[in-house]
């Protein structure tokens, strides 16, 4: 009878310990967190050789949230975004009531950007159809934007 006790016990312990591990793995994700990379983008936007005065550059990463970044009076931009590949969109309209809004800001995906009459081609104001994509590394990267009149 005691020989089916001690039996008994070391079952129990033996799915005691199983049953830690599998709560152990559970708990820590079995494979790592879901911790994105940010790197920063800079560069210029132009319109053939004129740089655009302000604006928007949009950029929407195929597997995360979208960000953007303003274009200064002299065509620059600064943003902080994802590692990897960036599909990039420009918003410049003429819309006289526009209030700027400083730095760089994160947001959610929309159709239409901003209403009023766009001051670059239309393909260029959706990440779907503009074209430029960028692949952000870790650190700095320079993406300098020449957009074309047509």
């Amino acid at each position: 009878m005691l020989d089916v006790w001690q039996y008994n016990a070391r079952c129990l312990r033996e799915i005691c310990c199983a049953g830690m591990v599998l709560t152990l793995l559970i708990t820590s994700g079995c494979g790592g967190g879901s911790k994105r990379e940010y790197a920063t983008i800079a560069g210029t936007v132009s319109i053939g050789d004129e740089p655009i005065p302000g604006g928007r550059v949009i950029f929407d990463h195929v597997e995360g949230p979208i960000a953007s970044a303003n274009i200064d009076e002299e065509g620059n931009y600064k943003a902080r975004v994802v590692v990897g590949l960036q599909k990039i969109a420009i918003d410049y309209h003429d819309d006289p009531d526009e209030k700027e809004v400083g730095g760089s800001v994160t947001g959610i995906r929309t159709e239409e950007i901003v209403p009023g009459k766009s001051l670059v081609p239309k393909k260029y104001t959706a990440s779907k159809t503009s074209g430029l994509e960028f692949e952000v590394l870790s650190g700095e990267n320079i993406y300098d934007i020449r957009l074309n009149n047509k």
